[in-house]
């Protein structure tokens, strides 16, 4: 009886202390249809994900650079709550610069359309000429070049304790380490790479 009690004890402990890690992300039931987008795993309890820009520490001198690791230590002594960092390729997105082009483009053609002077009409075709390079260069660049990020995976029991948490850790970032919410395609992109390990992955 007292071995039985015992070991259901021990079983209790073994749960309440589980180390959560990338795993847990792997046949996740869903993600919630609110503002969020938080993962309910299938045990039942709750995922998110943020992402941690990149510092770049070989930028910054000595006395700077201590600082952030000191800033990263005490960050780690301050956040108690149970939290895993992974580091994954994604293709590089140049959806901001391809809008730009595109904007140019759509004014070039127009002032192309409305002019008939002839010198002017040549400096725009040469200007369009140089807008559709620049829009093929984005888009090739969007296709070929990977950048590394990296994501911290928060745990919780419910929403309400991981929307706390998740306010907590960004407070506890301090000046060098923010963390950033993702969107529902970006959170899609990386659960569809962690379930499908050798799927190639689309931006």
């Amino acid at each position: 009886m007292v071995t039985n009690l015992m070991d259901k004890t021990k079983v209790k402990k073994e749960k309440r202390n589980k180390k959560r890690t990338i795993i847990d992300l792997m046949g996740y039931k869903k993600i919630t249809s609110d503002n969020h987008h938080y993962l309910c795993l299938k045990d039942g309890t709750y995922c998110n994900l943020l992402k941690v820009p990149g510092i770049g520490l070989d930028s910054y001198p000595n006395s700077e650079y201590m600082d952030i690791t000191d800033g990263f230590t005490s960050f780690l002594r301050q956040y108690v709550y149970d939290i895993t960092f992974i580091t994954t390729q994604f293709p590089a997105s140049t959806q901001e610069q391809q809008i730009y082009w595109n904007q140019k483009l759509f004014k070039a053609q127009s002032d192309l359309q409305k002019t008939r002077d002839q010198k002017e009409r040549t400096k725009l075709q040469i200007k369009i000429r140089y807008i559709k390079e620049s829009l093929s260069v984005t888009r090739n660049v969007e296709q070929q070049l990977e950048n590394q990020e990296y994501i911290v995976l928060i745990f919780a029991k419910n929403p309400r304790e991981l929307n706390m948490k998740c306010q907590d850790i960004k407070q506890y970032g301090g000046k060098y380490i923010q963390f950033q919410d993702m969107d529902l395609k970006r959170k899609q992109q990386l659960l569809f790479k962690i379930n499908n390990m050798n799927a190639p992955l689309n931006g």
